[in-house]
């Protein structure tokens, strides 16, 4: 897993600024999934009390839901951003959500968008066990005991993904799913033809990219996924002519992950290295900046690479 780096991979002023948007006077929140807890700390501000569950680690007082049962502890929000497409059975999943809410509690889920797989990203990642509709999921959520409030495609912590706002009712809401497996199908599908094509481009990219040298390196711009990919057609000898910059000072001489444990450096250590074969920008949504940055530095332009991620 990559995102073990001090600072989270999604857009945190955004999910506040949804949070502050819906929460109304309730005061209590437990978020599932809450990973190192820079969003629970966040929302603390506000004055909220929070609670994490989180199976990989200890966050604040809660980590699991048997301690939640034993507590018989309840919420007026819930928040499970990014969660649910891991979940095995996503629908037992809400329905645990829904007795841990008070009544008129509200959920709010975030979800990578299926109907944008293979344009904004692709979602088909071994991590991922389920893929979401916004109709699919508005029809788990309805039947997991909740009244749909609205959805939300623009306010994302991710580009690619869309929020369901949610409210706990008494009664199970019959909800009925409209005819769209034909559809979804066809999203997916295409996803998997974008992931190849994408691939057969990292490799002829990465191709180019080793140096013909024992001495040169290939410098990567960005810790994220893109890198990852990347790194994954990079013959293992050629490992260690890899260096890694990033421009969060918070990820510095961090490693990346257990997989590739290379050590994440400041832009700046690029500054007068003769021995830069090629530098290759994988944080897509930076690319201008970053180029201008690169070139202010002294590097011919030609020595600039943009991933063929799209």
């Amino acid at each position: 897993h990559l995102y073990r780096l001090k600072t989270p991979d999604y857009d945190l002023g955004k999910r506040i600024k949804f949070l502050k948007r819906v929460k109304g006077k309730r005061n209590t929140l437990l978020e599932v999934g809450s990973s190192e807890g820079n969003f629970l700390k966040a929302v603390q501000k506000l004055g909220l009390n929070v609670f994490g569950m989180e199976p990989n680690e200890n966050v604040n007082s809660i980590s699991s839901k048997e301690e939640i049962k034993e507590k018989e502890l309840i919420f007026d929000i819930i928040v499970a951003n990014h969660v649910l497409e891991h979940i095995v059975d996503p629908l037992e999943f809400l329905k645990m959500l829904h007795s841990f809410l008070k009544e008129k509690g509200i959920i709010i889920v975030e979800v990578p968008n299926l109907h944008l797989y293979g344009m904004l990203c692709t979602g088909i990642s071994y991590e991922h066990l389920v893929h979401f509709s916004p109709a699919h999921l508005g029809f788990l959520v309805q039947k997991a005991g909740f009244e749909i409030i609205e959805f939300e495609f623009g306010e994302t912590s991710r580009l690619e993904g869309f929020i369901i706002l949610a409210e706990k009712k008494k009664n199970l809401i019959p909800a009925k799913l409209t005819k769209e497996y034909e559809i979804n199908q066809s999203y997916y599908l295409r996803a998997v033809k974008h992931i190849k094509k994408r691939n057969e481009r990292y490799n002829n990219f990465i191709k180019e990219l080793l140096p013909s040298t024992n001495s040169q390196l290939m410098v990567f711009w960005g810790a994220n996924n893109i890198l990852l990919d990347l790194l994954n057609k990079i013959p293992e000898k050629f490992l260690g002519q890899v260096l890694i910059v990033d421009g969060n000072n918070k990820r510095w001489d961090s490693k990346l992950n257990e997989k590739y444990p290379l050590v994440i450096s400041n832009p700046e250590s690029l500054k007068n290295n003769i021995n830069i074969s090629s530098i290759s920008i994988c944080a897509i949504d930076w690319h201008e900046e970053i180029k201008e940055s690169i070139i202010h530095m002294g590097f011919n332009e030609k020595k600039i690479k943009i991933p063929p991620f799209f």
